[in-house]
């Protein structure tokens, strides 16, 4: 549903995060 969107510190933020973590281990 969202694509590179991390919103505030919810579910879905934090889910976000994790797959961004994922795809660039490199980013902060």
């Amino acid at each position: 549903m969202y694509d590179f969107v991390i919103i505030g510190g919810g579910i879905i933020g934090m889910s976000t995060a994790m797959q961004l973590i994922d795809v660039y281990p490199d980013a902060r």
